[in-house]
């Protein structure tokens, strides 16, 4: 049956009654990133092994569903640590909520693109409504009638921090189910467009001013340790191991 389309604003004054708890907090958490993305907040980019860190994200979700996952390994992004999970797990929430017997991510290069990909067995969703899950707030009847504690925000999200991360986030053609597939620019491209108006700053780090400051170049004083309250950041970005064995 096709996922056609509605909304959730109807239920959302009885919302907090009909939710889980933990479903609760995913709201408050979707809520909580909707502010921040439009605040403008960027928090710390660094060079981060993107099947080393699905992977690990993968390794502490609790679902009824097993993922079968697919990673080649050397598949690096610049990105927000942060962001990315947030738009890892939304993906996999609604792939879980929809799919019948089988969750698929991969995480490989396609052309110059680091590619994550999260695909459901799911019922699917019509070529025309495509960009309608998309919107906030906006649900299928389909997602209605199998979970009325949604808030049509999961996927909004998870195109914005893609978005955000200069790459782009759509549902794609598959034989069944759904296929949602993430494309970041190659981490070298990114890195030297840092300094160039195509690429958001990094928002400046509050420093106290009766703090020390530490030597030039290191960033951390001997320890490891920022001094005072202002916890530095350091200009080197961390590599999150040399990959995964795909699986």
């Amino acid at each position: 049956m096709w996922r056609t389309r509605t909304t959730s604003f109807g239920s959302w004054p009885v919302l907090g009654k009909s939710l889980h708890p933990a479903r609760l907090q995913d709201l408050v958490t979707n809520l909580r990133e909707i502010s921040r993305l439009e605040a403008g907040v960027i928090g710390r980019h660094d060079l981060l092994n993107l099947a080393v860190l699905v992977d690990g994200e993968l390794d502490h979700r609790q679902s009824k569903i097993g993922a079968v996952r697919r990673f080649s390994s050397g598949v690096m992004v610049y990105g927000e640590r942060i962001g990315l999970t947030r738009l890892l797990h939304n993906l996999m929430d609604n792939a879980e909520r929809h799919a019948r017997s089988v969750v698929m991510v991969t995480v490989e290069h396609r052309g110059d693109a680091a590619v994550l990909e999260v695909y459901d067995d799911g019922s699917g969703v019509p070529r025309e409504q495509r960009e309608i899950i998309f919107e906030r707030y906006a649900r299928l009847q389909d997602a209605c009638a199998k979970d009325t504690g949604g808030s049509g925000l999961v996927l909004p999200i998870a195109r914005q921090i893609a978005e955000d991360h200069g790459g782009t986030l759509t549902l794609e053609d598959s034989p069944s189910g759904a296929r949602f597939v993430a494309r970041f620019p190659p981490a070298s491209r990114v890195i030297n467009d840092r300094g160039s108006s195509r690429w958001p700053r990094e928002a400046p780090t509050r420093r106290n001013p009766s703090s020390q400051t530490p030597p030039t170049g290191s960033g951390r004083l001997a320890g490891g340790r920022p001094p005072g309250p202002a916890r530095l950041l350091s200009s080197r970005p961390s590599i999150l191991g040399p990959g995964v064995k795909p699986r």
